[in-house]
């Protein structure tokens, strides 16, 4: 056994006996060990002239065809593989790796195929070609909006083809033009596929990152309930389960009850991409590489020098992982000031496009000494960035397209990075260790370094810190499994009671898709008293003209009695009464659903939420004065946090004994999106939406219909709605709707100048026109 390897190749010994060895285990078994891929990665990075001698041999070796598609054998084992290059080529048409090979032939022989491989394997050109070779419309299904953003973003630009339509939403649009569509969902919005299944004809479900399933949360549930509606409403499609570093892909199956005669699982374990590890001691300041296996590698070899600073002085990007609260209280920009101060100013004129993008959505300013200062708009003009779940969908597109650029020099992430974002980076430094999460620690170690189509290994460094050592080196050696029984059959304490109603009315068929609710939790809204009180309470809501009435210049008492309707209807939903600290949460989002109909754009409704915390009112006062207002503090807000939850307590979104002077806008605005997206569009939207949906269809009430419209589009207007439809957001609205002549499910005309609008602004609507 070689011993020591990563002294050995530093120092410049055994070099050629190492290499020799590992490249023979990689021949004979594939790049599926991380400790060749480790040693390789040393080379690369220390000896890399005697590796770049065997890079074709390597190359072929892992299988990697396309990165040495031109290369002639020069010895026999060099025959076997371009051989077997040559054959997949002619078959296929491009120069697939094998697992691509074995991936594309397992779904074409299958009903339902699930797999998992490590990052970088190629799942998204197997992917591709699936789309590309379709006929009939395919359904994607990842776990975030960030996801479906990427997804968008990739398949328009490989898809120029304006006759399939490419929707983040379910609709049958765009019909003189569109032959058919490619549907990019989260579970959440599955809904519309199974009320209007007779309107599609879907070859494909393909369920990248499937691991959601494995949440102990509603999306968890909701997961495993839209496999099994597949099944029930498809029942001729092929469903097609991508999940990275699980050992038993297979489980997705047997825990929605899938038969094993139409379905295969199989884990691949071939490696594209190195990594080299290294581990920092915080009490030395100093940093070490470590091996994986430490009987092989060593345990551990001293660096004179810090890789994250060398990562960022030779140019490229680095990820720190961390968490949401020390981004939100700006602690890591404190923490990591020493990396931060090596990013120079980029070039404005570089940047300016995306501080526009930035301002224009939010509202935000980047002079720490104007209210609505942001200090992730400022920290652009250093390549500095954050990316997190509460960041606005657009403000993260904003984000991604920065790094994309190649303007990224550091980013400060949390878990959404896991979920196969493709941004890569040369260098992750995991300061946040979560040895109860696996599988995000490998995910994490799959953003160090990305597959490249050059001659050349690819290689990627993560940090750890010194403590985590042991914990991580089992993390990356043991096997992940998934659950073979579903939380549909098998509910965990954690879920609470509040979704039991949902569990067991997809266990039971009872699951009305329409409104996206239990029957049970409809009946609830259905109830006579109710239905009575929104009846009375409409007239007080909207005009005759079917205009919303401004609540906010009621008289207290009808005020009030509106907000004691809304809170009875989610009581009813419930089937309980809201707690205090539930009650807070709900009567904040009401007001955010009200600021949404009134004020249309996200920065409109940013700015009232800050204008209320930071104490305007008082503010203007006091300037009015000409006294000083610098010691003012924040009012109290409430911070977003999900309902329902009998467990929930009160507490502020900033700290009461804050400055208004130190509030940092971010707050407001990542606040703010957890309010409407996770709370509001995930949940109460459906909620109300259903309770006056129900009083329509018995009173025919038109000015119902206008407030159910509000809830869930925030706007009534017809025209407005078929934007929506189309995937336009209200601020898309308010700048393009003067530019769309007519709109309709067959189709959209826009006015010659639509043309002349900046290419980001258009868009939203590009592929329709």
């Amino acid at each position: 056994m070689i011993k020591n390897v990563i002294s050995q190749i530093v120092q410049g010994k055994n070099l050629q006996d190492i290499l020799n060895k590992t490249l023979a285990r990689i021949y004979s078994e594939g790049p599926v060990h991380i400790t060749d891929m480790e040693i390789l990665s040393y080379f690369a990075t220390y000896r890399k002239e005697l590796i770049d001698e065997h890079m074709n041999e390597l190359l072929l070796y892992m299988g990697m065809y396309y990165k040495v598609s031109d290369v002639e054998p020069q010895t026999l084992k060099e025959l076997v593989q371009t051989t077997y290059r040559d054959v997949i080529k002619a078959d296929l048409g491009e120069c697939y790796t094998p697992v691509q090979v074995n991936i594309i032939d397992s779904i074409k022989s299958n009903k339902c195929f699930s797999f998992s491989a490590p990052t970088s394997t190629g799942k998204s050109h197997v992917f591709r070609r699936l789309i590309l070779g379709s006929e009939k419309d395919i359904v994607i299904f990842v776990p975030s909006r960030a996801l479906i953003n990427e997804y968008y973003i990739t398949l328009c630009k490989n898809i120029p083809d304006k006759s399939i339509n490419i929707l983040t939403f379910v609709d049958k649009l765009n019909t003189l033009k569109a032959k058919r569509s490619i549907f990019i969902l989260t579970p959440e919005r599955a809904s519309d596929l199974f009320s209007r299944s007779g309107e599609f004809d879907i070859e494909y479900f393909l369920f990248d990152e499937a691991q959601l399933g494995e949440e102990i949360s509603i999306r968890g549930l909701l997961f495993d309930s839209v496999v099994r509606r597949v099944s029930k409403f498809y029942p001729n499609a092929k469903m097609v389960f991508a999940q990275p570093f699980v050992a038993n892909p297979e489980a997705q199956f047997g825990k929605n009850f899938i038969p094993d005669d139409v379905s295969l699982g199989v884990s691949y374990r071939q490696r594209n991409v190195g990594q080299i590890f290294y581990s920092y001691d915080k009490n030395e300041n100093k940093f070490y590489h470590i091996g994986i296996d430490a009987k092989v590698m060593g345990s551990k070899f001293s660096l004179m020098s810090d890789p994250i600073e060398l990562t960022l002085l030779s140019g490229g990007t680095v990820l720190f992982y961390v968490s949401k609260s020390n981004i939100a209280k700006d602690k890591v920009f404190v923490d990591y000031k020493k990396y931060i101060d090596l990013c120079g100013d980029i070039d404005k004129d570089l940047i300016k496009e995306y501080q526009d993008r930035f301002k224009n959505y939010t509202g935000a300013k980047d002079d720490h000494n104007k209210f609505f200062y942001s200090a992730s708009l400022e920290l652009l003009k250093k390549g500095v960035v954050v990316h997190h779940g509460s960041m606005p969908l657009k403000m993260r597109s904003i984000i991604e397209d920065f790094i994309n650029a190649g303007l990224c020099r550091i980013c400060f992430a949390t878990s959404t990075i896991e979920q196969g974002i493709n941004m890569p980076f040369d260098a992750v430094y995991i300061t946040r260790f979560e040895k109860s999460k696996p599988l995000a620690i490998k995910n994490l170690i799959g953003r160090a370094g990305r597959s490249t189509s050059y001659k050349k290994l690819d290689v990627g460094k993560v940090i750890i810190k010194s403590n985590n050592v042991t914990d991580f080196r089992k993390i990356v050696t043991n096997d992940y499994t998934i659950r073979t029984t579903s939380l549909l059959e098998n509910p965990v304490e954690e879920l609470g009671t509040d979704f039991d109603d949902f569990r067991e009315s997809i266990i039971n068929g009872t699951f009305i898709e329409e409104f996206n609710m239990p029957k049970k939790q409809l009946n609830l809204l259905s109830n006579e008293e109710l239905q009575n009180k929104i009846s009375k309470t409409i007239s007080i809501l909207v005009n005759q003209d079917n205009t919303l009435v401004d609540i906010y210049k009621l008289p207290t008492a009808e005020k009030d009695s509106i907000f004691q309707l809304l809170i009875e209807i989610y009581e009813n939903h419930l089937n309980r009464n809201v707690t205090e600290a539930e009650n807070v949460i709900l009567l904040h989002a009401l007001h955010i659903l009200f600021y949404r109909m009134y004020f249309k754009t996200f920065s409109a409704i940013c700015k009232v939420r800050y204008k209320f915390l930071c104490n305007f009112k008082e503010i203007k006062r006091l300037q009015v004065l000409g006294r000083d207002y610098s010691r003012i503090k924040v009012n109290y807000l409430p911070a977003y946090a999900d309902i329902p939850n009998l467990k929930l307590s009160r507490f502020p979104l900033v700290d009461r004994s804050t400055k208004v002077k130190d509030v940092d806008f971010d707050v407001v605005v990542y606040d703010t999106y957890d309010f409407l997206d996770k709370l509001i569009g995930f949940k109460l939207s459906d909620i109300y939406y259903a309770a006056f949906k129900i009083n329509f269809e018995d009173t025919h009430d038109e000015r119902v219909l206008t407030f159910a419209n509000l809830i869930k589009y925030g706007t009534s207007n017809e025209k407005e709605i078929y934007m929506i439809r189309y995937g336009l957001s209200l601020d898309d609205i308010s700048i393009l709707e003067p530019y769309i002549l007519s709109i309709d499910t067959k189709g959209i005309k826009v006015s010659p100048d639509f043309y002349d609008l900046p290419p980001d602004i258009r868009k939203p609507l590009e592929r329709f026109v």
